[in-house]
């Protein structure tokens, strides 16, 4: 791995999924169980369709249904607080509302206090609640990838491994 503490580079945070989002109001209904969430679902115009409610709870997502034409591959867009998973066929992107800087991460995830920030241990937590048993931290190159790039789990894997600015930690 590669430090440069001068530098600031905005991270990439992917994981892979087994979800199936094949059906939007499937999927919003198993975010809301998993999750214990009341989903508020939204198709791609941002208009409201519809709540898929959980009994035991207050706590609320909205749900985007993603159409575009410059990323076709994006399906769904899951707003929680400070955070949206953006969801693929086969990969999470967490998108944090923040900055954050990969340098500063890996400093954290190499003294292993990465897990000791509430804001990324409740995160981690969702992520174990939906089944993803590890995150990869990195910096992606997309202008290196072209216009034809898939964005699906085997491309964006093997673009962070090859960039050599990558570490996975294992929830």
């Amino acid at each position: 791995m590669d430090t440069f503490e001068d530098a600031f580079q905005h991270p990439v945070i992917v994981c892979a999924h087994n979800l199936d989002v094949s059906v939007f109001e499937y999927f919003a209904s198993q975010l809301a169980n998993r999750l214990t969430l009341n989903v508020e679902m939204q198709n791609h115009k941002n208009s409201y369709l519809k709540t898929i409610h959980d009994t035991f709870t207050i706590n609320k997502a909205q749900l985007i249904e993603k159409k575009s034409s410059i990323l076709p591959d994006m399906r769904y867009e899951l707003v929680l607080n400070d955070v949206s998973l953006i969801f693929y066929d086969d990969f999470i992107e967490i998108s944090i509302s923040f900055d954050l800087d990969y340098y500063h991460l890996l400093q954290l995830y190499q003294k292993n206090e990465l897990r000791t920030i509430f804001f990324f241990n409740t995160l981690f937590n969702q992520l174990k609640l939906l089944g993803i048993e590890e995150v990869h931290f990195g910096i992606f190159s997309e202008a290196a990838n072209g216009e034809d790039f898939k964005y699906c789990w085997e491309n964006i894997f093997q673009d962070l491994i090859n960039n050599h600015n990558h570490f996975k930690l294992t929830l």
